[in-house]
């Protein structure tokens, strides 16, 4: 059945028709007092104010299930376009000697960091996994968030890698969320290669094919840092994973500078993640390829604030024209949080963006930068309608979860037009 939501204290959603990079212009349409529609296929199919509904509604709305929404702000739910969600345990040791001063580069030799994670990632059964997995997908329910990409790279072996990602794909077909599979077998050396080169050969030969034939993962990532893999495997790799279709990914220049943003512009990556150390080339080079620069800035604390690292060139890349979203980089080593709205919140906080700029960083943008046409808005765009994912959060107004960092009031969530969380439940 229809379902209308009716009088509204804010409707809030980035508007794609207004959206001009050039202009530098992240539009955000608030109607107050509103009213929004979502049909019984799960779609948004009208928005408007309470008195344009009355007016001139769509045909058949007085039979919707009404839901009065007076104290809510209704916003488009939220989407999480880069975590690690599937991993076994956690690195709490690990943490405290960093915050002791221990670096990250001295952790890995040490065969702490990501091998770390690996170890328990790969000692830890299927239940296991799936059951720490959705736990971290209900956290991020109850904040908003309606669409996550998961990434493999806990395994770091051909059969550990394609069972991480069938463990996706079950957290997929069960639910609620939409989630987005991305392979990143190379994500570390794994101990038994010889080398990184080895590794890359493995992937390219054995592991693309395989997750090509059985739709596994619709993107490939990796991580393009010293000690790990430079510029020219990462490309080798990610060119390849083209040529299965795969859309592009790279983690790049979080560490320090290594060409990773360069190289993801030149062979059209849908996004570069982290970018602290991205200069003023990188900059022009992301815009000119319109590739999503992906901020993270939970690992940019956790990581950045002992080292001295720089910020990422925020301000820089959206008045350049580069589309910007955030992430939580749930992982359990660098950035061990849900909170989607948090991240926003410090990004808006930390690198001079507008709530507008972030809200379209959580919505629009993230949702763009997975490929997907049909959530981050509920404006209709290109005979594309927008799936009803609905975050209702019962605050004033829409900037109150940025302005309040770790606010995230939400009521309501539905996917799809259904319900799928209601707090207090």
């Amino acid at each position: 059945m229809p379902h209308l939501l009716r009088h509204c204290r804010q409707i809030v959603s980035p508007t794609i028709r207004e959206f001009s990079a050039a202009a530098r212009s992240h539009h955000v349409r608030v109607v107050r007092d509103g009213a929004l529609l979502m049909s019984d296929s799960g779609q948004v199919v009208w928005w408007g104010t309470e008195q344009e509904l009355l007016a001139h509604g769509p045909g058949g709305w007085e039979d919707a299930a009404q839901t009065d929404a007076s104290a809510w702000v209704i916003l488009p739910g939220f989407v999480d376009c880069h975590t690690h969600v599937v991993h076994a345990g956690d690195r709490m040791d690990e943490w405290e000697l960093k915050l002791r001063g221990a670096s990250y580069e001295e952790l890995h030799a040490r065969g702490m960091g990501i091998l770390s994670t690996v170890r328990k990632t790969r000692e830890a059964g299927d239940a296991e996994l799936e059951i720490q997995s959705r736990a971290r997908l209900r956290a991020m329910l109850a904040r908003g968030v309606t669409t996550v990409e998961i990434k493999s790279g806990y395994g770091l072996s051909h059969e550990q890698e394609i069972r991480l990602l069938e463990i996706i794909a079950r957290l997929r077909e069960s639910g609620p969320q939409g989630v987005v599979a991305t392979f990143l077998g190379a994500h570390a050396v794994p101990p038994e290669a010889a080398s990184a080169a080895e590794w890359v050969d493995e992937i390219i030969r054995r592991t693309l094919p395989e997750i090509a034939r059985r739709k596994l993962a619709s993107a490939c990532d990796i991580y393009c840092e010293q000690g790990a893999f430079d510029p020219g495997l990462s490309e080798k790799l990610l060119i390849a994973a083209s040529r299965h279709g795969l859309r592009l990914r790279v983690h790049a220049e979080q560490l320090s500078r290594t060409g990773a943003a360069e190289m993801a512009s030149a062979i059209g990556a849908d996004t570069a993640d982290h970018l602290e150390y991205a200069g003023g080339g990188d900059i022009t080079s992301l815009s000119r390829a319109g590739t999503t620069a992906v901020i993270l800035p939970g690992a940019a604390l956790c990581i950045g604030a002992r080292r001295k690292d720089p910020d990422p060139p925020v301000r820089e890349l959206i008045d350049s024209g580069a589309p910007v979203a955030v992430a939580t980089d749930n992982n359990p080593g660098t950035s061990p949080t849900t909170h989607l709205p948090l991240m926003a919140s410090l990004a808006l906080h930390r690198y001079g963006m507008t709530p507008e700029e972030a809200l379209w960083s959580i919505t629009l943008h993230a949702a763009r930068a997975l490929g997907l046409e049909d959530r981050g808005t509920f404006h209709q765009e290109g005979g594309v309608p927008p799936r009803a994912d609905v975050t209702a959060m019962e605050c004033d107004d829409w900037r109150r979860f940025l302005y309040e960092p770790g606010s995230a009031p939400v009521a309501k969530v539905w996917i799809g037009g259904r319900e799928v969380f209601s707090r207090g439940d």
